[in-house]
Parts: structure tokens; C-alpha cells; sequence
């Protein structure tokens, strides 16, 4: 540096001065001066600055003040803490245009300071700027950021203040690149509340002031511990900055730099997740070497103030120590040689010949080879000398390495145990036969094979110096028993046997609520019968499903340790086996099993191929056995059926193939089969749009004698949809759809077999405008439908006043009830339900719900208002689609689609009135489908099963489905 007598001649013409260097850190430290003292209680004398005094320059431009601007001291007021931010910020550009500056220039928002000494004497060349605080109410304590946006050297700043009390420029050297403080800031203020600060550089480098804050405050004290600085890797470390303080305020913020790069609070390793923390979760250092760990702490005032500690994590040296000898008569000479390896360096090598502990005694040589990797002992008196060597690494991490040296004849030792195995608790008695040229002096014992001897917690301390002890092995294992004998030389010699003491295996015992159901079927399982001969169960471990792996997820998981579960629920059908393992408090174990039947959905695939419309398919059991007719689409389209041979149709197998029983499009809007008498009938829709009844000639033949296709209605141009065909009065009678007129249409054969020309008594039992998804029911003895009013958005029943309702008066007007309005009620169904008329339907948010009525007619609309109407599955993301209601197994049903996810599904409710939305337990019956299905109405097997058809849209099959 040069002498600084050079930098302040141009700055002296003026200014005020005296300059002044530092080694504080933060406070401002005054330069010494001849005839002046320091200005503020922390300013100090520092050598090597001496000054020039003179008085303030007259302004470039009238001020708004006189000139001098320094007023008498006694003018000054008391002052606080409440100027904002604003009035304390100054840019690097905003230097006071009203004051002379030399070498500096607006680079943005910054000020460029362009020093020049290449001449070598060229005093005039540095570069300097006044900058002017308006401060009102500044606490007499200030501190100052200085943000540089080019770092000038520290050395070559210098800060100074127009002190109002001398008429002076007081010179400082900040002793910090980027902050300093103003202990007693009095003096520095005048009457109108203004601070001006005089920025200089020296030298030639180039520096950009960004910024210039002035804070009323203290800067906080940061302050940095740690519960280890050192240690071995990897090193665990927890640091603690919670003593650090702010004298005026309080901190609002930490920040971490755990790998000393500078970077605080980086988002790719702990420090981030420390933020704020004073208190950071441990910190791991896996790799070896010095380490520096900082927080920064700020305040509420944006001060700030770091602290800093070394943290060094080691890796241990690793040693071996080789000899050329390890055993011979007295005296032995024995080299030693040290291996030693470090990630760093070996700094230290100590040794201890005679094994005694204390390393680099100097009475037996060992401290002439300490700092060596070599050395040579004597060894003259015979004995067991346990040599070491010890080494130390560059950062304080030691190794030992042992060697035995044997000088002279050592005893010997035989040991024997009787007997070496058997349960527990095993009885051993220990017999030693013990040999030396003195005298054998001591027995030691280690019966668990711990390597340590005459322990008191087993009972060896208690066989200390008996050379034949009995013990007893209440543990199973192997356990290596030792003794160890000594001679009146302190010479040792030992000898082991192996004890095995084996552990009787535990019972599991498996006991199960129910062991066979239908699904959902919920069962509970009992392991506590468990025992264990000789010991107690400890633990439980679960395999629910069967697969050999206990406790993966779930309720296995959550399950063990338990002996008991309560309410594990099996869903689908099938045998399943549940393990149980019982473990002991050795860890033998055993496993008991237990097998649960639940049955469920057996979905066999009746027909496949293209164009095979199964949403027109309709069931009935044909003499006890299920059978469906449906129809077929496409170029070949037609009317089908088929036949299960057995009582089930559990598979393909037992149907019969399908045969056509009527040609041509036909069946647009389903079908209905039926068995009158001998002969198997189906009602439908022509594809001229009459009403229809095929039926075969009573032995399966559909083109027998008295077979045919009979027209039951031609009347309307679109008549037949949704026929619903029952025996009623002891005749076949069809309700339907004349969709043309909107009218509900009802027709009664008068023959019990339904001949030609047996059905002219066709009734209209409601006139509408349009009207869809008819379906008729016996209720009670008597006709009754349910319908779809498409004109008013109301779902509609109607029932009959006779058993036979073959007379327009059956079907009085007053009886026809609206069970809900404003409903999109497609695919209803109607069914009695515990006596009582119910309906399912599908609602305009494609939910699925089910109404009651509160009587056994249902012949007024108050009855439905009265029962319930309530959704059976209304899911926020699902739509359901072509749903069946039926009354079976004791309760009401639904088979029914679900749009959304492609499942066929089935729901049984839990109690026969089906009123409580609750109570209604979905079962997923075909969950690959593709886009949607339709089931035909339910039948109740011969065997007592729910049975029903669908037509699977993605693959086009007709299938079948019965709940086993």
C-alpha cells in the first residue's frame, strides 16, 4: 500500500479529514491525527493515517442551509428508531449533485468509482462521492450496508462524516467489505436531521457501489455451537445458533451453510430444509477432511452478522502389526513392523511392548521407537506380552494393533463337558485337565462364548478359580464355553467346547368365527390357543391371503403381533387358505392354517362372436332349468334362444347350442320368455313394429305342429316396446308400449296356451303422450306396471282393482300414482318387496335408487310419499346404466351397470324393506365389460341362486352370471 499521506491532497481542498485504518471488523475506527481525538465511544487510534484539517468548503450550488451547515452542538434532540427504510437507503448513482465528486459516474443504479494511480503519483486520480441522508428520529446508534456490486479491496475505503459538534470530517476505515456501525451517530446529525457521508477509493482498482443503507440499529450477535467439531465419518452433528441475540430487536431469520461453499440455505442439501431452524436436525459428514459450517443470522431490522466453526470429520487409520518371532526362551529379541494406511497421514507411531496399556515407557525402550514404524524389543523374562502399537493421524483419529509374544514354556489346557447338547434347560458339567512346568493358578471362565471372562451376569464371576464347575443353560443356542488358565508366571492357555441347547418348538393353534358364507362374508380368527412347551408365545405373524408371505400390506401388516382379528371381510368367491405363524420367545416357530369358503359370482361366456345383442335378452326357468332368448343383430339378425341342460348352467358346456327362432331384425326393444303350460313362448317386438309371441310346440321345437309367430298387435305403427309377458288368470298376458300413441297397452289371451287368434281383449290402461320402459308385475294378486312419463318427467305405477284387469274400468285414472317427478327414470323395474310394491330406477344424475311404498296396493301417489325413495348407488364420478330390480334371497335386488368404470355389478339390500341406503352391499360381478351391459330380468335358480344374462358391449359376448 502506498503511504497515505498521497491519497487525500486533492480531497483535502474539499473536504474535512483525517484518514484512518481499522483491523475492527464492523465498528468504524477513526485514523490517527494530529491534535484530534476519536469521535465516539468505540472509535480507536490506529497508526499509520495521519490527517489534514480544514474547514468545510462552500457548496458548488446554494444549499438550502448556510454553507457551514454545521450548527452548535446544543442543538441537537433527542432522537428514536422510527425513519423508515426509504429515508435510509441512498443508490451507488444518487450521490449529492450539490457537492463536489471526482472519478465517479452513474452506471445505472450504481456508482462507478474509477480510481487511477498508474502514474504512480497521480493524487488527483482518486475517485470519490458525497452522499446525503435526510434521517429524522435516527437512534444514536447506526448501522450501514454497503452493497457492492464490484468489491473494491477493503484497504483501499474509506468512510467520512461531517461532524456537526467539531466543524470537522471525521475519517474512517471500515474494517468490513460490506457493513459498518456508527456507535454515537449525535455528532453527525444537525438540526434538519442530515448525515453526509463522504465514499472514497483508493488505488486503481475499479469498484460499483449498488447501494448505501443506513439502519437504527445494532446488528445482532450470531452466535454458533455445536455438540462435536470432530469425530470420526461418518460424523453426526448438531448445531445450535439459539443463543444468538439482537441487543435492539429480535432475529427473524437463519441461515445455513453446512459445506462452507458460501452459499447459504441451498436448496440441494439440508441447509434448505434448516431455514429458519436455530436448531437444524443433524448433519451427517460422510467424507473426510476440514469442514466449515456458518448461520447467518438476521434481524428484524434486515441486519445481519454471521458466525463459524470448524467442523473435522475423519476416517480411522487402519493398522497391522507383524513380528519375526512371535514365541521363544528368554532372552528374545523381537522386531516389530507397523503396516499403517490413512486417507490423510500417519503423524504418530507409539508403542507398548510389554502390553501393560501405557504407551512409550521409558524404562523398557519404548519411547526410543516411538515416531518410528520399526522397532526391536528384548524380551528377558518369560511370559504372554500382548505388544501394540498405536498410530495417530493428521486429525487426531488413532488404531492399535495387537501382537502375542510368548517367552518362555506356557501351560496347556484340555476342557470337556458332559453333556454337549439337549433342551433346555440343559445341566453341563465342565472338567479341565491343566498342564505347566509351575504351577497352574487361576481358572477363568466365558460359558456364553462372549469373549468375556468371569462375568457377573451369567454366573462365570461365581466359577472364578474352579477348575470343574456345573452350570446350567436356560437359553437355546450354541454357545462356545471357555476357560482360561493362568501360571505362577501369569502365563495363560485356553480351551473351548461347544455347548448346542436346543428350544422346543411352539404350537400354533388357528380357530375361525365362520368358516363357509357367501361374499361379502366377514369372519374372525383366533390364534390365542397357541402354546409353547417350554417358554411363551411372543409374537404373531399373519398371512391373510393365502400367498406365503406374512404381513406385505394392509390388514396383515397392521395385524401382527396380534393373536386375534376381528372382521377381516373375503369379497370374492373361492376357497382361501389363512396361515397363522406363532413364534416363541427363542424364535422357533409353527404355523397353522385354516380354509374359507365364499361363494360368489360365477360368469360363464354363453355365446361369442359379432353382432350378438344381448341388451334384448330376457330369462325364465324352463322346466327348472335357466334358459334366455335374446336377439341378434347384424346381416344374419334374428330371434335366439337357448337352454341350460343342468340346474345351474355353471358352465358353457351345459347349454345347448342357441337356435334361431324367428328371422330378421326383430327384438329392437326387448324380449320376454315365458313358460306357458308345456311350451316355451316369447313375446316381442316385429320389425314392422307389431307385437309379437313366438313359442315353440310344447317338445322344443320351434317349427312343430301348433308352433308359430303369432301377431298379439298391429294396430300402431311402433307398438311392442318393453314387453312384459306373465300368466295371469291362468293366460298369458303381455303389458307393452304402443310408442306411436304413448299409450301403456295391456292384452290378455284367452287361451291357457296363448293360440292364435286368442288375443283380442287388448286394453289401454294409460294415454299418454310418450312413455317408455314399461314393466309389469303381479302385486298382490293383481296386475300392476311402472312406466316412464316422458312428457311430464314422472315415474309412474298403476295397478289394477281385479286379479285379471282385462277391463278398461280394472284401470281407474285415480289410481295412477307419481312416485318421483322431474326424473330421467330410465330402465325401471318393478317388484314386491316384503309385501309391499317397489320400484328401481335410475335417476337424472345416473344414480340408482329405490323406491317403496308404505302399502300393500301402492294405489295412491301419498303411498309412495309416505314410503321411501332412496339411492341405492349415487357415486359423484359414476353413471349407471340398465339396471333389473327383483325381490330375492329374502330382500330386493339390483343387477345394474356402471357406464363409467365397465363393471356389471349386483346389490343385495341387508334387510327385506331396502329403505335404508346403507344397507345395500355392492358386489362386483364382471369388471371387464367395456362400455356397458344390460341385464335381463333376475330368476331364483331351482337351486335357490340369483341367476341373470348380459350382453358385454367391448367383446360382444352373451353372457350368464349366477351367484354360487
Amino acid at each position: 500500500m502506498r503511504p497515505v499521506q498521497c491519497l487525500l491532497v486533492l480531497f483535502a481542498a474539499l473536504l474535512l479529514g483525517s484518514c484512518g485504518a481499522s483491523s475492527d471488523g464492523s465498528v468504524l475506527t477513526r485514523a490517527q491525527q494530529p491534535g484530534a481525538s476519536a469521535s465516539g465511544s468505540t472509535a480507536q487510534q490506529a497508526p499509520g493515517a495521519p490527517g489534514l484539517a480544514r474547514s468545510l468548503p462552500a457548496l458548488p450550488v446554494q444549499p438550502p442551509v448556510p454553507a457551514t451547515m454545521l450548527p452548535l452542538p446544543g442543538s441537537l434532540r433527542p432522537r428514536s428508531l422510527s425513519f423508515t427504510v426509504q429515508e435510509g437507503w441512498r443508490d451507488g448513482a444518487q450521490f449529492d449533485p450539490l457537492w463536489p465528486n471526482s472519478r465517479v459516474v452513474a452506471g445505472g443504479v450504481d456508482g462507478v468509482f474509477s480510481p487511477d494511480y498508474s502514474s504512480g503519483e497521480a493524487l488527483s486520480e482518486l475517485a470519490f462521492a458525497i452522499y446525503s441522508f435526510q434521517l429524522p428520529d435516527a437512534d444514536a446508534q447506526l448501522s450501514a450496508n454497503m452493497l457492492w456490486t464490484l468489491t473494491p479491496l477493503i484497504s483501499d475505503v474509506y468512510i467520512g462524516l461531517a461532524n456537526f459538534d467539531s466543524n470537522r470530517w471525521d475519517w474512517f476505515r471500515p474494517g468490513a467489505f460490506d457493513s459498518f456501525e456508527i456507535a454515537d451517530s449525535a455528532p453527525y446529525l444537525n438540526a434538519q436531521d442530515e448525515l453526509y457521508v463522504a465514499m472514497t477509493v483508493d488505488g486503481s482498482q475499479v469498484a460499483s457501489l449498488r447501494a448505501l443503507q443506513f439502519i437504527a440499529t445494532a446488528a445482532p450477535e450470531a452466535v454458533l455451537e455445536s455438540d462435536v467439531t470432530s469425530g470420526l465419518v461418518p460424523l453426526a452433528v448438531n448445531f445450535d445458533a439459539s443463543d444468538s441475540s439482537d441487543p435492539d430487536g429480535s432475529i427473524v431469520s437463519f441461515e445455513w451453510d453446512f459445506d462452507g461453499d458460501g452459499n447459504f440455505s441451498e436448496s440441494d442439501n439440508a441447509e434448505d430444509l434448516a431455514l429458519n431452524n436455530p436448531t437444524p436436525a443433524v448433519v451427517i459428514y460422510s467424507d473426510p477432511g476440514v469442514n466449515y459450517a456458518s448461520v447467518r443470522v438476521t434481524d428484524n431490522q434486515g441486519a445481519a452478522k454471521e458466525a463459524e466453526l470448524q467442523i473435522v470429520a475423519n476416517d480411522a487409520p487402519q493398522v497391522s502389526l507383524q513380528a519375526d518371532v512371535t514365541e521363544g526362551e528368554a532372552p528374545l529379541a523381537v522386531a516389530f513392523t507397523a503396516n499403517a494406511s490413512d486417507s490423510g497421514s500417519i503423524d504418530i507411531y507409539e508403542w507398548d511392548f510389554d502390553g501393560d496399556g501405557t504407551f512409550n515407557e521409558s524404562d523398557n525402550g519404548e519411547d526410543i521407537a516411538f515416531g518410528f514404524d520399526t522397532a526391536i524389543a528384548s524380551y528377558s523374562v518369560n511370559g504372554s506380552y500382548n505388544a501394540a502399537v498405536r498410530v495417530t493421524d493428521n486429525f487426531a483419529a488413532t488404531a492399535t494393533a495387537n501382537l502375542l509374544i510368548v517367552v518362555g514354556t506356557m501351560p496347556t489346557v484340555e476342557l470337556s463337558a458332559n453333556p454337549q447338547s439337549g433342551p433346555k434347560p440343559l445341566e453341563v458339567d465342565f472338567s479341565t485337565m491343566a498342564a505347566d512346568n509351575g504351577s497352574i493358578t487361576d481358572y477363568e471362565w466365558d460359558f456364553d462364548g462372549d469373549g468375556n471372562f468371569s462375568e457377573l451376569d451369567n454366573g462365570e464371576l461365581g466359577q472364578h478359580g474352579v477348575a470343574n464347575p456345573t452350570i446350567t443353560y436356560s437359553g437355546s443356542g450354541a454357545f462356545n464355553a471357555t476357560v482360561r488358565v493362568t501360571d505362577d508366571e501369569n502365563n495363560t492357555a485356553t480351551d473351548s467346547v461347544t455347548i448346542d441347547v436346543s428350544n422346543a418348538a411352539p404350537t400354533a393353534d388357528l380357530q375361525a368365527s365362520v368358516t363357509q358364507g357367501e361374499a361379502p362374508l366377514l369372519v374372525d380368527f383366533d390364534a390365542s390357543a397357541s402354546s409353547d412347551p417350554d417358554g411363551s408365545i411372543a409374537d404373531y405373524e399373519w398371512d391373510l391371503d393365502g400367498d406365503g408371505n406374512y404381513g406385505e400390506t394392509g390388514e396383515e401388516l397392521d395385524s401382527q403381533g396380534q393373536a386375534t382379528i376381528t372382521g377381516y371381510t373375503f369379497t370374492e368367491g373361492g376357497t382361501f387358505t389363512v396361515y397363522v405363524r406363532a413364534i416363541d420367545d427363542e424364535g422357533a416357530s409353527d404355523v397353522a392354517t385354516v380354509d374359507i369358503t365364499v361363494t360368489a359370482w360365477n360368469v360363464v361366456n354363453l355365446v361369442s362372436g359379432s353382432n350378438v345383442d344381448g341388451t334384448n335378452s330376457s330369462m325364465a326357468l324352463i322346466n327348472g332349468n335357466p334358459a334366455v332368448a335374446w336377439r341378434r343383430s347384424g346381416p344374419t339378425a334374428n330371434l335366439r334362444y337357448m337352454r341350460s341342460t343342468t340346474a345351474t348352467g355353471a358352465s358353457a358346456t351345459d347349454w345347448s347350442s342357441s337356435v334361431a327362432i324367428v328371422s330378421g331384425s326383430v327384438a329392437l326393444y326387448g324380449t320376454s320368455l315365458l313358460q306357458v303350460g308345456t311350451r316355451v313362448c316369447v313375446a316381442y317386438q316385429y320389425s314392422d313394429g307389431s307385437l309379437r309371441m313366438v313359442r315353440d310346440d310344447g317338445s322344443g321345437n320351434w317349427g312343430g305342429p301348433g308352433s308359430g309367430n303369432i301377431t298379439v298387435d298391429n294396430s300402431a305403427a311402433d307398438t311392442g316396446r318393453w314387453p312384459s309377458m306373465k300368466i295371469i288368470g291362468g293366460t298369458p298376458t303381455i303389458g307393452y308400449t304402443d310408442f306411436t300413441n304413448g299409450n301403456i297397452m295391456y292384452v290378455k289371451s284367452s287361451a291357457a296356451d296363448g293360440a292364435s287368434g286368442s288375443w283380442g281383449n287388448k286394453i289401454t290402461i294409460f294415454d299418454g303422450t310418450i312413455v317408455s320402459y314399461t314393466d309389469m308385475q303381479l302385486v298382490n294378486g293383481n296386475p300392476a306396471f311402472t312406466f316412464y312419463d316422458n312428457s311430464n318427467q314422472i315415474l309412474r305405477y298403476l295397478r289394477s282393482t281385479t286379479a285379471n284387469g282385462d277391463n278398461a274400468a280394472d284401470w281407474p285414472a285415480g289410481n295412477l300414482c307419481s312416485v318421483a317427478t322431474a326424473v330421467v327414470a330410465s330402465h325401471c323395474g318393478l317388484t314386491t318387496a316384503n309385501g309391499n310394491p317397489a320400484i328401481g330406477y335410475i335417476d337424472a344424475n345416473a344414480d340408482l335408487r329405490f323406491a317403496r311404498c308404505s302399502t300393500s296396493t301402492g294405489g295412491n301417489t301419498a303411498d309412495w310419499t309416505a314410503g321411501t325413495n332412496v339411492p341405492v348407488a349415487a357415486l359423484p364420478t359414476t353413471s349407471y346404466d340398465h339396471s333389473k330390480v327383483s325381490f330375492v334371497l329374502g330382500a330386493p335386488a339390483f343387477a345394474y351397470s356402471d357406464t363409467t368404470n365397465n363393471d356389471q355389478l349386483f346389490t343385495l339390500a341387508s334387510n327385506p324393506d331396502g329403505d335404508l341406503s346403507a344397507s345395500w352391499n355392492e358386489e362386483t360381478v364382471d369388471g371387464t365389460m367395456g362400455q356397458m351391459a344390460e341385464p335381463s330380468n333376475m330368476i331364483v335358480l331351482s337351486t335357490g341362486q340369483v341367476a341373470f344374462c348380459y350382453h358385454n358391449i367391448d367383446t360382444d359376448d352373451l353372457m350368464y352370471a349366477f351367484r354360487e
